[in-house]
């Protein structure tokens, strides 16, 4: 598993590091690094056109979300990148955190969760659960794209509270099935 940590305060880093090194303790790691969104935006650019070293999860520091503009955001939604999950971790009344949140949310952006610092194991560990169930616990080396709520949606399979029904695609001028729908319906309190 690859994890990109940008923060431009080398102490912060290597807190982030070693706690998510212990919530993973079984997982393996390698941690990259970025002071800015600069750099950032070119080690993902890399991992982009590698696909050798893909990025499978970004940790970002709050002030450096909202630098140059959400340049990182922004650098995100334009190569269409919707499937690496996102932290976002930062020193900021709740508010703040919830805004910034909203904003990455709103750009249909793989937003785990953000996390106020200092970090607590606890909330960590939460996350990590959220990874492994996005991912199966044994595939993540290799992790393939992930929706932003797959982690509902798996959820409400295992709860069984999600049901698919097909819907026939009928041509028109000879009326015979050409193909299938696939639709899937969610069960809250035994209503659709």
């Amino acid at each position: 598993m690859k994890i990109l940590i940008i923060d431009e305060c080398s102490f912060r880093k290597g807190t982030v590091r070693k706690i998510f090194s212990d919530a993973m303790c079984s997982l393996p790691i390698n941690f990259q690094h970025s002071g800015c969104s600069k750099s950032a935006i070119n080690t993902l650019d890399k991992a982009r056109r590698s696909r050798l070293t893909k990025i499978n999860l970004i940790i970002i520091e709050l002030n450096l979300v909202i630098e140059h503009n959400l340049a990182l955001i922004n650098y995100m939604v334009k190569v269409k990148d919707s499937s690496t999950p996102i932290i976002i971790i930062g020193n900021a009344d709740g508010w703040v955190l919830k805004l910034v949140s909203n904003i990455v949310s709103s750009f249909k952006l793989n937003l785990l969760g953000s996390l106020n610092i200092p970090l607590r194991s606890a909330d960590v560990y939460t996350i990590i659960q959220k990874i492994k169930q996005i991912y199966g616990k044994g595939n993540t080396e290799h992790m393939s794209v992930a929706a932003h709520d797959t982690v509902g949606v798996i959820g409400k399979l295992n709860e069984e509270k999600l049901s698919l029904y097909y819907q026939p695609k009928i041509d028109i001028i000879t009326n015979k099935i050409i193909g299938f729908e696939a639709l899937s319906r969610i069960y809250i309190d035994k209503k659709i």
